[in-house]
């Protein structure tokens, strides 16, 4: 489990993050929030939600691209 902070760069630029058209799932490295929530490796859905299932963040992916449209 990784807490380092990460620069907006290095979010943005992390090779398992998926871009559709303008929809984009951002990767997210295991983490503890300040109220000790706990948060596993995955793609970051709308709400904050993660999934490690490339499928699911691809069709979230897809989703955005065409409702910003």
């Amino acid at each position: 489990m990784t807490n380092q902070p990460q620069t907006g760069v290095e979010v943005f630029e992390h090779p398992k993050n998926i871009v559709i058209g303008k929809g984009r799932v951002l990767w997210g490295e295991a983490t503890t929030d300040m109220r000790g929530n706990y948060h596993p490796q995955g793609w970051v859905l709308p709400g904050g939600r993660r999934t490690a299932v490339r499928s699911i963040a691809e069709l979230v992916a897809r989703n955005i691209d065409r409702i910003s449209r």
